[in-house]
């Protein structure tokens, strides 16, 4: 993933991240929406809490989420909102779930006047 903002980075990994297993189901489903919080130290710290708990969200709420706002971002803290219909009624499970989001060969860095992350799920 890659952004001009740390804050435009993080929400371009989860939507990656939901992208390899949620589709649109078509309809005008209604949305809902989730607010994350979360804090870590260090960039892939954060990284991998802000996805973990958007994955948590998911699942509990049994939301596919596909629209992410980030607030604010920082080397410590992510704030931000995501949102999406159930599963279901406004979207599909395709392919494999992600199970977690891994550390191995994690990156988040700032290269010339970009952010960007690679992150590996294990699905």
């Amino acid at each position: 993933m890659r952004a001009r903002s740390l804050e435009g980075c993080f929400a371009r990994a989860a939507a990656g991240m939901f992208g390899c297993f949620t589709a649109p189901a078509g309809s005008k489903a209604a949305m809902s929406s989730v607010a994350v919080d979360v804090r870590a130290n260090g960039y892939e710290e954060l990284m991998v809490a802000w996805l973990e708990e958007l994955l948590y969200e998911s699942e509990v709420k049994g939301l596919a989420l596909h629209e992410f706002t980030v607030e604010s971002a920082s080397k410590s803290r992510v704030r931000g909102f995501a949102r999406g219909p159930e599963f279901g009624a406004g979207a599909q499970a395709v392919g494999s779930g992600v199970k977690a989001v891994t550390r191995h060969g994690l990156e988040v860095v700032r290269v010339g006047g970009y952010w960007q992350a690679r992150v590996i799920f294990d699905v």
